[in-house]
């Protein structure tokens, strides 16, 4: 039987459940919901949904199994979601009660939006997150946030609070679960929409407030160096064009072999990365690499 749709599906990522910042958080992304007729989609990434104490509020609660990370948890609420259009948020983002509204309005101007982003305000780091910029340096991957300073356009989406069509997802396979639990699965989502031609759209007067959780912070600095740095080489071997792959491959191999000198997490996540090449060309194959990189940063 098909799922009744709704408009809209706020979707929250969380492994901490209510024990974290989602009791916080969660009233708004219900009241935001509810003033669009939309449901709220909270996807447990636990083993089951007694790993968590019981949802206080009206909510659709699911589990992941565990240990998917953030894009299996996102695509474990794309499989639930009876919305058209789905807002991805993390447990520890606040968000004003007409924020789908708003966005419903900033989406009939931008008919070529792949992804619209707020304007995701940092409350630890004191800036927005929203001016997401990528470069590439012999195909290996850098971010860099800037000041959106009245730009619309980014390269990829702030993963704390990002919205898409479901069709649109659904079209370019879900969020890419190479990278769990985390980091870069945002960036590889952008660079993604923009291979099919669609905008990474940042509305720098719809803001929302990212007072940022600890499920990442208990991993320990060490331990989140070599996760970034792994999936910055995952990021940039899936991406890398054709005839810059091996250029990349070897790149690589010299920042991790500098890395035993300099920086001991590079060097770990660089030789994790190579250990996952195979899971890099079936990510390639589904992604049928066409063309070069086009990013705004330095090629």
């Amino acid at each position: 039987m098909a799922k009744h749709t709704v408009p809209w599906s706020v979707i929250v990522p969380t492994v901490a459940g209510w024990r974290g910042l989602l009791g916080q958080t969660f009233p708004g992304l219900l009241k935001a919901a509810g003033r669009v007729g939309g449901e709220v989609v909270v996807v447990l990434d636990t083993p089951t949904l007694e790993s968590s104490p019981r949802a206080p509020f009206d909510a659709v609660v699911v589990s992941t199994g565990g240990g998917r990370g953030y894009a299996g948890a996102c695509n474990e609420g794309l499989r639930h979601a009876r919305g058209s259009t789905l807002l991805f948020v993390n447990d520890d983002v606040f968000v004003e009660p007409d924020l789908l509204l708003r966005l419903e309005e900033l989406w009939l101007s931008e008919p070529n939006a792949g992804a619209i982003i707020p304007d995701v305000w940092s409350q630890r780091l004191r800036r927005s997150e929203a001016g997401c910029f990528v470069s590439s340096r012999l195909g290996i991957l850098d971010t860099r946030q800037e000041p959106l300073a009245g730009r619309t356009r980014v390269d990829y989406p702030c993963g704390a609070s990002v919205a898409m069509q479901k069709s649109v997802l659904e079209q370019i396979g879900g969020w890419e679960e190479l990278y769990a639990p985390g980091y870069w699965e945002d960036v590889d989502l952008g660079l993604t929409l923009r291979r099919t031609g669609l905008d990474v759209v940042a509305a720098p007067g719809l803001q929302v407030r990212h007072v940022h959780g600890t499920s990442f912070d208990a991993l320990g600095h060490d331990r989140l160096r070599t996760l970034y740095e792994r999936n910055r080489a995952l990021c940039s071997l899936k991406h890398a064009a054709p005839r810059l792959l091996p250029v990349t491959a070897l790149a690589l191999f010299a920042r991790g072999l500098k890395g035993l000198a300099t920086d001991a997490g590079t060097a770990r996540g660089t030789w994790s990365a190579f250990r996952a090449i195979g899971e890099v060309f079936g990510a390639r194959r589904r992604l049928h690499i066409a063309g070069e990189w086009t990013g705004t940063g330095d090629g």
